[in-house]
């Protein structure tokens, strides 16, 4: 559980700060891209907290389950995205490189951890 509370501290400064760094960033190009950032953000927090949960109590049940888990979770997030969140992307009058800067960055940071985690949970067995 200590793996799991430190990173989950890091993870949410860390993605607090590459939102309000994408935010000044894109807002030069968009201006109402607020609410857009803030889903992706914040479903692409809400999902990591979760699989980094079960992360957590799939390693202490059966680390052997463990890829397997990261695998059907990223698959489920990217599914997830891929339904919900891209419709918002596809707004009229965005720029690609924005609109592909709101879902890949904060995807990708979120990634990384749970990539992170995933080994140290591997690691510890």
């Amino acid at each position: 559980m200590k793996i799991l509370s430190k990173n989950l501290v890091i993870l949410t400064v860390a993605i607090i700060a590459a939102f309000t760094i994408n935010f000044f960033v894109v807002q030069s190009w968009q201006k109402d891209a607020f609410e857009t950032l803030l889903l992706t953000y914040s479903v692409n927090y809400g999902l990591t907290v979760l699989i980094l949960i079960g992360f957590y109590f799939v390693a202490k049940n059966n680390a052997k389950q463990l890829g397997y888990t990261f695998l059907l979770s990223s698959f489920i997030k990217f599914g997830i995205f891929f339904v919900a969140i891209k419709p918002s992307l596809n707004m009229e009058g965005t720029l690609k490189s924005a609109a592909f800067a709101a879902f890949f960055i904060p995807y990708a940071i979120c990634m990384i951890f749970e990539v992170v985690i995933a080994m140290k949970l591997l690691k510890e067995e």
